[in-house]
């Protein structure tokens, strides 16, 4: 991933729906766990998908010169941003 923003776009379209097929591939189509989770995919798509950006511009100019710290950092960051949306998708 780099700052293009349509890099990123893409990057989230595929991780939400891997996530969809496997899930109906193991739960069933009309299931809750089916809903729940394409709520949750439809939550994370754009706030994460913004949020990832902006945390991979953030890291990428602090961290340029060391690529294994740069994606080390955002990788531990994306699984932040991941459980607070969680969270707050979680308690409503």
């Amino acid at each position: 991933m780099n700052k293009k923003l349509y890099l990123v776009l893409a990057y989230h379209l595929i991780l939400f729906l891997e996530s969809m097929i496997l899930v109906t591939a193991i739960a069933g189509y009309k299931t809750s766990f089916f809903a729940a989770s394409f709520h949750f995919n439809l939550l994370y798509l754009p706030i994460g998908g913004i949020l990832n950006y902006i945390a991979w511009a953030a890291l990428q100019t602090r961290f340029n010169q060391n690529k294994p710290l740069l994606l080390t950092t955002h990788f531990i960051v994306v699984l932040l941003l991941l459980n607070t949306i969680i969270y707050f998708t979680q308690h409503h």
